[in-house]
């Protein structure tokens, strides 16, 4: 039986007033696991191609830091210092324009795009993504194409622009993407967490009929959009199990209770520095007697990526013994 999912909104099908890529038949996961992230598709643990096929909250890298037709690659907490700024501009084969501040003074912070109009644009869209977008080919009546393969996985909010000009403003609560249900039969599994892996604000420009321009990837800190879908709660303010962020080290984390922000974890080895995220992204005085202590556990039977907790930490990741 075939499956069906929405191949991401980022191409015009021949017609300026038809954004949407079309809806493409999808396989049973030929390669590792279905997995529900919020929406579903397959991942990859060892051997991924690309951080598409990575659970939320992770990337697809080498040991090395080569790319992954070089040198073998695996799913990996991404480190403080990852930047995919050129991920449109390489997987569109474009030329370049950039994005420029735009932000009102009155917005508390938020941040707002605009940019000059490539010449040959009719139309652009922009997109604030939760996770590195990645482009992949697909081909509609024997004609190759090119589309964000994880666009439901990772965009945020999004707004497009006819004609090319405008802005784009995060304190904009209305630009909210709407929710991707899973594919019927896909994946039998339950839905995991939101993870928030960076956020990434990016556009790219049409002419008629295809994708002519992109700007590079800017990187933003949480308090400087809109909290769409409910997927931050910067500071673990409010105790609920969402995206943590801490400035100082520039990492994410889970909430793992009221004001505590989870380092995650595929293995116990990501955890060398610690549980937590503190001042100097270190948590460098254990109380469990060293960094030994500390173990990698999923928040949630659904959960995919875990968190660092110590030996004083319950099974059930609530409170401490």
């Amino acid at each position: 039986m075939s499956r069906w999912y929405l191949v991401a909104a980022v191409i015009v099908a021949g017609c300026r007033n038809e954004p949407e890529a079309p809806a493409l038949p999808v396989p049973p996961c030929i390669r590792g696991e279905c997995v529900v992230d919020p929406t579903s598709h397959c991942i990859v643990r060892e051997g991924c191609r690309n951080s598409g096929e990575c659970p939320a909250g992770t990337i697809c890298a080498s040991a090395t830091s080569s790319p992954c037709d070089q040198s073998p690659c695996s799913c990996r907490i991404p480190p403080a210092d990852y930047s995919p700024k050129n991920a449109l501009l390489a997987g569109f084969q474009v030329r370049s324009f950039q994005l420029r501040d735009a932000s009102d003074p009155t917005s508390r912070g938020k941040a707002a795009f605009t940019w000059d109009v490539p010449d040959g644009a009719r139309m652009m869209r922009c997109a604030l993504f939760g996770c590195p977008p990645v482009i992949a080919p697909y081909a509609v009546n024997g004609v190759i194409r090119a589309a964000i393969g994880n666009y439901a996985q990772c965009a945020l909010a999004e707004k497009v622009f006819e004609p090319a000009g405008g802005v784009f403003d995060l304190a904009d609560s209305s630009l909210e993407t709407a929710s991707t249900p899973p594919a019927p039969g896909l994946c039998k599994e339950a839905a995991s967490e939101w993870l928030i892996t960076q956020l990434l604000v990016g556009c790219w420009a049409y002419d008629a009929a295809k994708v002519i321009a992109a700007s590079p990837l800017v990187t933003l800190e949480p308090w400087q959009t809109h909290n769409f879908r409910q997927a931050m709660d910067a500071t673990c303010a409010s105790g609920l199990r969402r995206s943590c962020y801490h400035a100082a080290s520039r990492e994410w984390g889970t909430c793992l209770r009221k004001d505590h922000c989870a380092r995650r974890c595929l293995s116990a080895a990501d955890c060398a520095h610690g549980a937590e995220l503190r001042d100097g992204g270190l948590d460098a005085t254990p109380r469990d007697g060293g960094t030994s202590a500390y173990r990698c556990e999923r928040p949630t039977p659904a959960s995919i990526v875990g968190v660092c907790v110590g030996a004083t930490w319950s099974s059930e990741l609530g409170s401490e013994r």
